[in-house]
């Protein structure tokens, strides 16, 4: 069997075993990871070598800082402040945090914007009865990448 057809029928049982959602994700990656190592469709560095990307140790890092800010309360803190900032307006809040973003990912990475923008709009959302945290998070995002953009230092590779 050609490498090309056994990498599809790898990827083919990842995706049943991701649908089927018996196994957690990271363990599904690496066991296709494997399993193209051991049948020979790759080697080792190449199965497992982004692992060690600058990337995905950025992202994790991130997702760190970003879950201390919501067990801590920080989230919650700016998003109180933020709410009485806007006179609890979801228009302002909404235009409001798009600029923040753009501006704060022309000098920051993006994803490191939006990773610690997250929990400061799920502590929002639960200050308030009336904001929505979906109708926050896509202006955020929207807002980090033309704000990334805009400038080389925020700009990242996209995962």
């Amino acid at each position: 069997m050609s490498t090309s057809v056994l990498s599809l029928l790898i990827f083919a049982v990842c995706i049943v075993i991701f649908i089927w959602d018996k196994l957690p994700m990271a363990t599904t990656a690496i066991l296709g990871c494997v399993a193209m190592v051991i049948l020979g469709v790759c080697d080792f560095k190449t199965a497992f070598g982004q692992f060690a990307s600058s990337t995905v140790i950025l992202t994790i890092g991130v997702m760190v800082i970003g879950a201390s800010i919501s067990e801590t309360g920080l989230a919650q803190a700016i998003g109180n402040w933020i709410v009485r900032v806007s006179n609890g307006s979801e228009t302002r809040l909404i235009v409001g945090t798009y600029l923040v973003s753009a501006i704060m990912s022309a000098f920051l990475t993006n994803s490191a914007v939006l990773a610690v923008f997250i929990p400061i709009i799920l502590g929002l959302s639960e200050s308030s009865d009336h904001i929505k945290s979906k109708n926050l998070i896509m202006p955020i995002a929207i807002g980090c990448v033309i704000g990334g953009a805009s400038t080389l230092v925020g700009s990242t590779q996209q995962m």
